[in-house]
């Protein structure tokens, strides 16, 4: 067998090794080893000589084997500085900029390549011999594996199966649905024979209709469409009422800021929700209002309000009616206001208002009538009562905080960009000297105001709560910033001190990386130390910019200019180290290997209960109900039970009731950082005995 590598960009494989005795044999990794380096050969019809991919035999003209599978390669040039790294990709070219491989080395230790090796070898077994047997350093790793090769085969699967549906026939020009794909696929997985006999129709429409949707709407990681979207409202809006410069900054603000990229690996309804409710106020102050002097456009007033009241009957589906309430406490002050000044509420007829109603109803209401149906008035009850009402006026769900616990929380929100809102002061003291007042920031400052005041007022408050301030904050933010770039040097002096602060936070950022990385036990020291170093030198970059911009002299405008791409640049480094790195895990989620190890040791499907941990997710990987603990006692009622049963919990609760009497046998554990709780006092004081999670798996015999 022979090492393979891949190029990073294009996927070129390339055989990995070291030439010895006529062979290529395993490299040596150690560079403390005479014989340190590799060699890579590239197969290509043009090479000047011969390797077997069975044996490894090298040779110039002929085969030097008679194992029949010689391949023409190529030596390639290896690094000048590393004799373990490549030059470049001779498919594509691919450098990686001069630091590090470009290509990468199948890792045999992670699942993944083990998994496509394994699915293969089983595919080439004869029928009745199809058993793949594979060892792992421990049982949890085992069980893992198990779960994983299974789970991604049948993605691959699935897929395949998708692809033959789409060309068993033609397909209309207006496309297919999803009833169309689901009874096509059905016919594909009659075929593979995929269905048990016991399987009714319903039970077969609902697995393969499960493929469909999982093939559309992807549970894949490190990807937010409603941060996406959100992002795309805060451009358009700043286009439309600003300018091109403007948008581009709001944009860039809305995409890197600190709140949207820590909530975007979240599986959460408060992103979507901003997204919502972000696209229903902007589209309903465009059909109602008069856009604010000079950036009106051509635009349909009863387009623009349908388009909200979809917007509004989506955030209604997401959390019910707390997304319609912060959309028109934004709306009705402003119309008020504009009524008041120019003598009608706004723009659109009765008409118009009416067919918005009954879209906004047509969206919202059939869900909520199906569940009506389907679980009686009492979830009505409980929906809008105890998980609105009550979530707002009481501390049923989250514990009181003080009024003004949202300050921080937005400064936070907003980092690396937040030392940039000082600018508002002088901008607010020349308003207010002036005794003028920009339309466009009125509305932007009432639409940031509103749902701000809304969740101060409430009982229980959390961080993620105010995400639909992100687009109004940004947009001011970034005409602030502009602003700024093109006003006195005065201005511009302030711009670059404040643009030093900026650096000097990103720099304060990457010290608590490097501090925490007791932390982030998973990840090796050089990954951490990788992340807090970059973060570190994009500080550094814009503190001397700024200090370079502060100097008065002709290139001190376009030396200004530049701090809004260091600062994007920085807040980039500062998104991907924390998706990579510090918000992820180098391999499956803790909640992925806990459901692998729970399946594997479920011998009969037996009961599982959870307390206190993996509160939303694990039954997603589990995709079998359990059997909620909400406290110890019940923990301890269920691990009672006469029938073998298991439970999931946080290691001290599992040792409180084994102090209590209960003989539990212990499966497996699972040990993390939970990055839901990150927060500052985390990174100032990161003691991994008390931030660091340890969750068992235990059985009661």
């Amino acid at each position: 067998a022979l090492e393979i590598a891949l190029c990073r960009e294009c996927g070129q494989h390339y055989y990995v090794g070291r030439e010895q005795g006529g062979h290529l044999q395993e490299a040596v990794r150690d560079p403390s080893h005479p014989d340190f380096g590799v060699t890579y050969y590239l197969r290509t019809e043009d090479g000047n000589e011969l390797l077997c991919r069975r044996c490894g035999a090298l040779s110039e003209a002929v085969p030097a084997c008679d194992c029949g599978a010689a391949v023409p390669v190529r030596k390639c040039a290896n690094h000048k500085d590393h004799a373990d790294q490549l030059k470049e990709c001779e498919a594509c070219g691919y450098t990686r900029g001069g630091i590090g491989d470009p290509v990468q080395e199948i890792v045999h230790g992670s699942d993944g390549p083990n998994a496509v090796i394994a699915t293969a070898l089983h595919e080439l077994l004869p029928e009745g011999r199809r058993k793949v047997l594979a060892f792992a350093d421990s049982r949890q790793e085992a069980a893992f594996f198990a779960w994983y090769a299974e789970d991604s085969y049948e993605k691959v699967r699935d897929r395949n199966l998708i692809l033959r549906a789409l060309r068993t026939g033609a397909v209309e020009r207006e496309g297919l649905s999803v009833d169309d794909l689901r009874n096509r696929l059905r016919v594909q997985w009659e075929k593979a024979g995929l269905f048990k006999a016991s399987d009714t129709g319903e039970n077969k429409n609902r697995h393969v209709l499960t493929a469909v949707l999982r093939e559309a709407l992807t549970d894949e990681k490190r990807l937010s469409l409603a941060g996406v979207g959100l992002v795309l409202v805060t451009f358009a809006c700043a286009r439309r009422w600003y300018d091109g410069p403007t948008a581009l900054l709001a944009g860039l603000i809305g995409a890197t800021s600190a709140g949207i990229v820590a909530m975007a690996r979240q599986a959460l309804p408060d992103l979507p929700l901003a997204f919502f409710v972000t696209l229903a106020v902007w589209a309903a102050l465009v059909a109602l209002l008069e856009d604010p002097l000079p950036s009106a456009g051509p635009r349909r007033r009863r387009a623009w309000l349908l388009l909200a009241a979809v917007a509004a009957g989506g955030a209604f589906l997401v959390k019910g009616p707390v997304g319609p309430a912060l959309a028109a406490l934004v709306v009705l002050p402003l119309a008020a206001l504009h009524w008041r000044r120019h003598g009608a509420p706004c723009r659109a007829t009765a008409v118009d208002l009416a067919l918005a109603a009954a879209l906004f109803l047509l969206v919202a209401a059939p869900w909520y009538a199906a569940m009506a149906v389907e679980h009686g008035a009492g979830y009505l009850d409980r929906f809008f009562l105890a998980e609105n009402l009550e979530r707002f006026a009481s501390d049923r769900y989250n514990a009181p905080r003080p009024a003004w616990y949202y300050l921080p929380i937005v400064a936070g929100g907003l980092l690396p960009w937040s030392p940039f809102m000082l600018l508002w002061v002088p901008a607010a003291r020349e308003s207010w000297r002036s005794r003028t007042l920009d339309q466009r920031v009125l509305r932007l400052a009432v639409w940031a105001a509103a749902p701000l005041a809304f969740y101060t007022l409430s009982v229980g408050k959390q961080p993620r709560y105010i995400l639909p301030l992100l687009a109004p904050l940004a947009i001011l933010l970034a005409r602030a910033m502009t602003r700024a770039l093109e006003g006195t040097p005065a201005r511009r002096r302030t711009f670059a001190t404040l643009g030093a602060a900026t650096g000097a936070v990103v720099m304060l950022i990457g010290g608590l990386v490097y501090r925490a990385r007791a932390l982030l036990a998973e990840w090796s020291e050089p990954a951490t130390l990788s992340v807090a170093l970059a973060i570190l030198l994009a500080g550094g970059a814009i503190v001397a910019a700024s200090l370079g911009a502060g100097r008065q002299g002709p290139g001190a405008p376009a030396r200004a200019r530049g701090i809004p791409v260091l600062v994007a640049a920085a807040a980039v480094v500062l998104a991907v180290g924390a998706h990579l790195v510090v918000l992820a895990s180098p391999g499956a989620a803790p909640v992925e290997r806990m459901a692998a190890m729970l399946a594997a040791e479920r011998e009969t499907d037996e009961p599982y209960g959870r307390h206190r941990v993996f509160d939303r997710n694990l039954v997603y990987y589990m995709r079998t109900p359990h059997v909620e603990l909400p406290v110890l006692p019940a923990a301890y009622d269920f691990l009672r039970s006469p029938g073998r049963v298991l439970c999931v919990l946080r290691a001290e609760d599992a040792a409180r009731l084994r102090q209590d009497g209960l003989r539990l046998q212990r499966l497996g554990e699972v040990r993390y950082l939970n990055t839901g709780n990150l927060n500052l006092r985390t990174l100032l004081d990161p003691d991994p005995e008390r931030y660091l999670q340890r969750v068992v798996l235990v059985a009661n015999r």
